[in-house]
């Protein structure tokens, strides 16, 4: 679009407000230079220390929550290394300090590697015999696939923006691992839905849980999306805040709802099938499928 024409400004401009129109979020408070400075200090000064322990839960606040003001340059990742420098030790900070340079890392590989966004590192997976699934992919994009710790994570992506990175991990390795659908597009989604779109970091994380990139998940690691709830969400408070209507399950069946009989569903109002699926695919059995495939291609 030429916005130095009158006409397309004019467009351009009309859109704008409509977007801005029909925007289910006001960003307006929660952006620029100043406010991602006090994010800064709050998370150095009051979760920095308990990082290596808060990070991996989800329904707390145990991240830094910087990545879109980095993404969008509001914030230096100098400027968020000195800030760290100045805390006393502990094992959080130094887990998050290698988490930045895991960002640099990603940033290195990508300058060298561009080619890497429509290819895997790894040249023998060039070749991968992906499943092509739309109704399945459709289902993973939008929190419909039967297993909640899933469902509940690509609806925070979907009604936020954002997404906590034990997550984006256990996603990704189910599209790729459970599902075998090409990583590319889970990529290309991340890309549209993200507000900290980072193309380095997204494409190397994506390539890692696919075991094709460099550095990456060995092929047979494969995330099992019941225990990762149970370990992460433990009580399935994120579940249950994304995913409300599993919020009157008891513990024993938030993290496999498929176990409830027929009655147990009728007095819990949670039917199978009607108002919450049923698992789109059998992990034990879809695991197997990943591992012949991937097995295959080693040497």
């Amino acid at each position: 679009v030429d916005f130095d024409d009158a006409s397309h400004f004019k467009a351009g401009t009309a859109l704008l407000a409509k977007l801005l129109k029909n925007r289910k979020t006001d960003f307006s408070t929660i952006v620029g230079e100043d406010y991602a400075h006090k994010q800064l200090q709050a998370f150095v000064q009051k979760r920095l220390a308990a990082y290596e322990k808060d990070r991996d839960i989800p329904s707390i606040k145990g991240t830094s929550r910087l990545s879109p003001f980095l993404s969008f340059g509001q914030i230096s990742i100098r400027k968020v290394w000195a800030a760290c420098q100045g805390m006393p030790s502990s094992t959080g900070k130094a887990t998050f300090l290698k988490e930045l340079a895991w960002r640099d890392f990603y940033h290195m590989i990508y300058f060298s590697h561009p080619e890497q966004k429509n290819y895997e590192l790894i040249e023998k997976y060039r070749n991968m015999d992906w499943r092509k699934n739309e109704e399945e992919l459709t289902k993973w994009q939008a929190g419909q696939t039967g297993y909640p710790i899933i469902d509940a994570a690509m609806r925070q992506l979907n009604q936020t923006g954002w997404m906590h990175n034990r997550l984006r991990m256990i996603v990704a390795s189910f599209l790729t691992k459970d599902l075998l659908i090409d990583w590319r597009q889970g990529e290309a989604y991340f890309a549209r839905q993200l507000i900290d779109y980072d193309a380095a970091s997204n494409i190397g994380g994506w390539q890692w849980a696919a075991s094709t990139g460099t550095d990456a998940v060995p092929y047979f690691r494969i995330f099992n999306p019941i225990t990762q709830g149970k370990k992460f969400d433990k009580e399935g408070t994120f579940i249950k805040q994304f995913v409300p209507e599993l919020a009157q399950l008891p513990l024993k069946f938030i993290h496999e709802p498929y176990l409830m009989t027929d009655e147990e569903q009728a007095d819990l109002k949670v039917v199978l099938g009607t108002n919450y699926p049923l698992p789109i695919v059998d992990h034990n059995e879809a695991r197997k499928r990943a591992l012949d495939l991937y097995s295959k291609i080693e040497p």
